[in-house]
């Protein structure tokens, strides 16, 4: 039986005199954003002090609770790279985990698997890819306007290359971005998912996180965005070649009213849509869909605010909201064919 997989999970821990701790390291800038504080809220650390052993214990107990999820991949966010392939952590990284850290996650949680995440302009990043690689990463994430990558330079051509090779999927942010501080604001354009179409000539499985959707209610006729996504998804239903996908992370945190559309969409298939939740981002929407009384609402309503597993009630809402068995399993099909098997699956 295929597993119910959310690949959008989030982990970190605060580094110590602007070096990792553990492989994890956030500024005093991203303590000052509304997703620290969530993070906070969400991991029941607002009265504690937060290290990576007390958020790796909260994060185990959600993952073990849950009897909806089978799978979760954690994800790594490599830190800034410049075009030359220098690095300085304290003075432009806002959030890094090591993908070491989160291989040694995995390793000791079964029910976890590897995302990996590697900037493609450091200079040793195909000795870094080939060790995701054989640690068993199921994707890789990117983040451009946090992490500073322009898709399109013409140093990513051999990147993707590989990933197409191995058909590690990447999973790349697009839409605004509003949890964690851009590095360089001017690389906030290349959260356009336009930019990705070289990765996809080339073969790159790639998975849309929160289907390019705008964060607050607002019309999608309007969103530039949004429309090159719509635009992408098209191209991929009509040319049969390009191995475009969807993450429906964070659509239960003001974004339940685009849900009718986007599962209306015809030239996207159900396997397209790929579970993510995006935890430890809360999910405080419960329902887009009409109900039959004001008992039902009150009852749904009920269900949902007492579903005490935060994974397990992202995908109650969105199972409630119509999307389908085929979008929770989508990921296990696409990491299965992965060249190195992902590690726990």
């Amino acid at each position: 039986m295929a597993n119910v997989i959310d690949v959008h999970i989030h982990f970190g821990a605060p580094g110590k005199n602007g070096a990792a701790d553990n492989g994890c390291y956030w500024s005093p800038k991203f303590e000052q954003t509304e997703a620290y504080w969530a993070f906070r809220l969400i991991t029941g650390t607002l009265f504690v002090k937060i290290d990576f052993d007390r958020a790796k214990s909260t994060m185990f107990k959600v993952v073990n609770d849950s009897t909806k999820v089978d799978k979760c991949a954690f994800l790594a966010l490599d830190q800034v790279y410049n075009k030359q392939g220098e690095s300085d952590t304290a003075s432009w990284t806002n959030l890094y985990v090591k993908n070491s850290a989160i291989v040694g996650l995995a390793e000791e949680n079964t029910r976890i698997l590897f995302g990996a995440s590697v900037h493609p302009y450091r200079l040793d990043w195909e000795d870094e890819l080939d060790y995701c690689l054989e640690k068993g990463a199921a994707l890789c994430k990117w983040l451009p306007s946090a992490q500073g990558i322009d898709f399109d330079e013409q140093r990513c051509v051999p990147f993707y290359r590989k990933l197409a090779d191995n058909h590690l999927p990447l999973l790349c942010h697009v839409g605004p971005e509003l949890s964690i501080p851009a590095y360089d604001e001017s690389f906030a354009e290349y959260n356009n998912p336009k930019y990705l179409r070289r990765a996809l000539d080339e073969g790159v499985p790639v998975i849309f996180a929160h289907s390019s959707l705008p964060f607050e209610p607002a019309s999608l006729e309007d969103d530039a965005v949004f429309q090159e996504f719509l635009k992408i998804m098209k191209e991929a239903r009509d040319n049969g070649s390009w191995k475009a996908y969807a993450d429906i992370s964070a659509l239960c945190l003001l974004r339940s009213s685009y849900v009718p559309f986007l599962l209306g969409l015809d030239y996207i298939e159900p396997k397209q849509f790929v579970l993510g939740s995006d935890y430890p981002i809360p999910m405080i929407d419960f329902s887009y869909k009409e109900v039959p009384s004001v008992w039902d609402w009150v009852k749904h309503f009920w269900e949902t605010l007492t579903a005490k597993n935060a994974l397990d009630k992202n995908l109650l809402l969105l199972e409630d909201m119509g999307v389908t068995a085929d979008s929770f399993t989508a990921a296990d099909d696409l990491f299965f064919q992965n060249a190195h098997r992902p590690l726990n699956l």
